[in-house]
């Protein structure tokens, strides 16, 4: 016995020496001897003669130092009959059987340090030439009470799928189920329980075997509700404004939060929105042709919910036309407050009852308000308004059905409000004031109101078509610069009565005068508008009845003009170039006339008069040493003086304003004190000959040059160009 524990030691050291991997009882128990590498008739004796050589090699004492190297109590073995024996599997496990109970360690050692051989140095299967098991396994959505099939593939280190092996699924380490891999695949067919909304460990098990280590893999099992969409289907006239409002439940009744949605036509993306308490609204304006169309809410998953779609019709119609009538005074009195009423029809003329209309004034929003009962109502105070016109826009935004429409009136502020009496009066006098002051008056006080002229034009050309009380309209005057070019000419009763309701609908709609006044005959300036309205109304004030026809005079003059002049004086055929205005000839200027009334006051005769133009200037005004034009003939009078250039554009607009044909004269002129040069004077026409008019000098007179004796050519011109 104690040879054949000896021979069994020493077979282990040879074994031992060459690896230390460990291994517990298990591996051992568990092996499949199939795969093991054992030394077969083909190869035993390459194998077997380099185990016999090293072990008869031990001496008795090498003997002895490995067996002291193993175990402290030594006991023999029975029945040795060979080496090869200690290779076999079968015959180790019955030596296991034989061995008495106080040597049962040292067989467990032995057995142990036998299974550590190094598989570089022999053929024999150690533990290095096991496999390792590869594992894949998706992640899985799911929901409670729900069947779902659990895959897994399998494959080992080698690329073999593994086959016919028992694998076990667990969730969160705790076993749901096992079954067979077949060809590397491994299924369980599994029903959800009634579990919460989390997040699950998913996992699977392979047992080692003798040829393969265990192994294992997870992967997420998320138990989600499912979420419940509530959306209607909905209809919409094309181009028109649409909410779309949808509810969102999880399965256990709570309310999706947070949760972003998207919503699709026909499944084009039409816009996006979160979920708040359950519900999403999205306002679109679609712009489809008329039709049905596929209205699709889509809410991804969340940590909770899986992903749901809910889908329903768009119905696209064709909007019915609406009209809005507005019913509201057309003025109120400052301070006070309007109930702005608006109603709504279609084309049929049936009253839109759903919607909303917007109000603006003067462009400035003031509300938006729902149609009720027919009417859309906004309460205005007009504390804040200045007096006169405002333009309202009432805008009907539009429903389901009916397309928007807009409509605009006015509302005009009033302070003070004046009798057709009171009005006849002040036209009286404001005409008396024109012909004894040659311009309009800054103000003409009516009652206690001082009354501007923009507001006497447009009262004096409204009681012409009416005799009710009118009110003050504060009104702008506009910065207009036209000029008449029809005196003398007539504008019979219809005409200036039709042109007045033109002037009266202008300051009501823009708050302020016309740019221009038009009639049959031709343009009128803003003063002279002015005074033909004030003389008709006046009339009525003297005459208690309306003059058939209104002549077109000169604010300016107080009296009828023709030619574009304030002048009754006519021009001669083929001189009317003479009397036209120029940049510095300003003919039809108020400052111009003015001259042009005080030089000929009391003065009759073409020629007498064309003279005392000629004094007047002469006689008021300086002269000053310059070159070329610097003001003007408006400056120049203003100024008192002037060269040459500046009193001979006096001296022709003046003439020129009293239809006395001018024009400039130029030439190097010789004068009295010794000097020679470039010199400029005018000349007049009156009765058939041109008379010299040199304004420079108080030496000279009209028609008479004194303060020179000659000059060289004369060019002349009807404008100076320099």
């Amino acid at each position: 016995m104690i040879l054949i524990i000896t021979t069994i030691l020493l077979s282990i050291s040879f074994v031992s020496a060459s690896d230390n991997n460990n291994f517990n009882d298990t591996d051992i128990e568990t092996m499949d001897t199939s795969n093991f590498d054992i030394l077969s008739d083909s190869n035993n004796n390459d194998v077997s003669g380099n185990v016999v050589t090293k072990s008869t090699e031990k001496s008795d004492t090498d003997e002895k130092n490995i067996l002291s190297n193993q175990v402290t109590n030594t006991t023999t073995l029975k029945n040795t009959d060979n080496t090869n024996s200690l290779y076999n599997s079968e015959n180790i496990a019955i030596s296991l059987n034989s061995i008495d109970n106080s040597t049962s360690q040292v067989v467990e050692n032995s057995l142990l340090s036998l299974n550590r051989s190094n598989k570089s140095s022999s053929n024999l299967l150690t533990a290095n030439n096991k496999l390792t098991v590869k594992i894949s396994m998706d992640s899985y959505n799911v929901q409670a009470n729900q069947t779902v099939t659990l895959k897994a593939n399998l494959t080992y280190s080698n690329g073999i799928k593994v086959d016919g092996k028992t694998v076990v699924f667990k969730v969160n380490n705790i076993t749901i189920g096992n079954t067979i891999v077949n060809k590397g695949v491994a299924s369980l067919k599994y029903t959800i329980p009634n579990w919460k909304a989390n997040i699950y460990t998913l996992s699977i098990i392979i047992g080692e075997t003798s040829s393969a280590y265990s192994a294992t893999a997870t992967s997420t099992l998320y138990v989600k509700q499912k979420v419940s969409i509530s959306m209607n289907s909905y209809s919409v006239r094309r181009n028109g404004t649409i909410t779309i409002s949808t509810n969102f439940t999880n399965q256990d009744g709570t309310l999706i939060d947070g949760t972003t949605v998207v919503f699709k036509v026909n499944d084009v993306t039409i816009g996006s929105t979160t979920v708040n308490k359950g519900i999403a609204s999205l306002t679109f304006t679609p712009t489809y042709q008329v039709g049905k169309y596929n209205l699709t809410a889509k809410i991804g998953e969340t940590s909770k919910g899986l992903s749901s779609v809910k889908t329903t019709i768009l119905n696209i119609l064709e909007g019915k036309t609406s009209k809005i009538t507005t019913i509201n005074s057309t003025s109120i009195k400052k301070g006070n407050c309007i109930l702005l009423t608006s109603v709504v029809k279609d084309t049929s003329g049936k009253t839109v009852t759903i919607g909303k209309v917007t109000y603006a004034i003067d462009s400035k929003t003031l509300g938006t308000v729902s149609i009720v009962g027919g009417e859309a109502k906004y309460k205005l105070n007009t504390t804040t308004y200045a007096y006169g016109y405002h333009n309202i826009t009432v805008t009907f935004n539009g429903n389901t059905l009916h397309n928007p429409s807009s409509t605009a009136t006015s509302l005009k502020v009033v302070g003070v409000t004046f009798t057709y009496k009171q009005l006849l009066d002040a036209a009286n006098r404001t005409k008396t004031f024109i012909e004894s002051n040659y311009r309009l008056p800054n103000y003409v006080t009516i009652g206690s109101e001082q009354v501007k002229s923009q507001d006497l034009l447009y009262l004096f050309a409204k009681v012409l078509y009416t005799n009710n009380s009118l009110s003050l309209g504060y009104y702008e005057k506009s910065n207009t610069t036209a000029s008449t070019d029809c005196f003398g000419d007539v504008i019979y009763k219809e005409e200036y009565i039709a042109n007045g309701k033109s002037i009266v609908t202008y300051f009501e709609t823009y708050g302020k005068s016309p740019l221009t006044f038009t009639s049959s005959v031709g343009k009128l300036s803003y003063d002279d508008a002015v005074y033909l309205y004030a003389r008709a109304v006046a009339y009525i004030y003297n005459n208690g009845a309306y003059p058939n026809f209104c002549w077109v005079w000169d604010s300016s003059n107080g009296q009828s003009s023709s030619g574009g002049s304030s002048s009754t004086n006519k021009v001669p055929s083929g001189y009317e170039s003479y009397v036209k205005e120029t940049k510095n000839c300003q003919v039809s200027n108020s400052v111009i006339k003015s001259v042009l009334n005080s030089a000929i006051k009391g003065v009759s005769g073409l020629y007498n008069q064309a003279k005392a133009i000629f004094n007047y200037i002469n006689d008021n005004t300086g002269y000053s040493y310059y070159y070329d034009t610097h003001r003007g003939a408006v400056k120049t009078w203003n100024d008192r003086t002037g060269n040459c250039c500046d009193l001979a554009h006096l001296v022709i607009a003046v003439a020129r304003a009293n239809n006395i044909p001018a024009r400039y004269c130029h030439a190097t002129c010789y004068f009295t004190s010794g000097l020679v040069t470039g010199h400029v004077w005018a000349e007049l026409y009156v009765n058939g000959q041109w008379y010299s008019c040199d304004a420079t000098s108080n030496r000279n007179s009209y028609g008479v040059i004194n303060n020179w004796y000659n000059c060289g050519s004369i060019r002349r011109y009807t404008e100076l160009p320099f």
